[in-house]
C-alpha cells in the first residue's frame, strides 16, 4: 500500500496532462482495482491509486478512471442498470446527519455495537448500556422482558 501512496505522490509532482476514460476492472484484490481495460481497448492499464470515496470494487466493475504516465487512478464506480445507489451520510434539511443503507448499519467500538438490521430490528451491545432522560423514559412494545 505505501508503494501505490509513493506512486501516487510522484505522479502529483511528475504526471503530463492527464484524460479521464470509462474503463472495465479486469483484475481486483482486497475490493480495489489491480488492473483496468479501458473501453474499446484490448490492453491491461495497471491501477495506482483510488480515490478515498470509491466503494469496494468486484472484477468486472465499470469504472470512471484518470489516465496518467504511470497507470490509472481509479476515481469513481458506476452503477450497474438497476442497482439502488449506494447511500452515505447526508445532512437534511433540519442539520440532521441521515445514514443510509439497504442492508444494514453497523456502529462498532472495540467491544461495543448498535445494530440496525434490514428487518427492522436493532441490537445495542455492550458491557455496560444506559438509558437516560431528564424528563420521561419510556419502553414501549407489545412485550417487554427484563432479565
Amino acid at each position: 500500500m505505501q508503494d501505490v501512496m509513493d506512486e501516487a505522490q510522484s505522479m502529483r509532482a511528475t504526471s503530463a496532462p492527464s484524460s479521464t476514460c470509462l474503463a472495465k476492472v479486469m483484475s481486483s484484490q482486497r475490493g480495489e482495482a489491480t488492473f483496468v481495460q479501458l473501453l474499446g481497448q484490448t490492453t491491461l492499464t495497471p491501477v495506482v491509486a483510488h480515490t478515498r470515496e470509491v466503494a469496494a470494487l468486484t472484477d468486472g466493475d465499470e469504472v470512471l478512471v484518470v489516465l496518467t504516465d504511470s497507470g490509472a487512478i481509479v476515481t469513481h464506480g458506476i452503477r450497474k442498470s438497476g442497482e439502488r445507489p449506494q447511500q452515505g451520510f447526508v445532512l437534511n434539511e433540519k442539520d440532521q446527519l441521515t445514514v443510509e443503507h439497504t442492508g444494514g448499519i453497523v456502529i462498532k467500538v472495540n467491544q461495543a455495537s448498535i445494530r440496525i438490521q434490514q428487518d427492522g430490528c436493532i441490537f445495542v451491545d455492550g458491557h455496560q448500556v444506559y438509558s437516560i432522560a431528564n424528563s420521561l423514559n419510556r419502553l414501549q412494545g407489545t412485550k417487554i422482558e427484563l432479565n
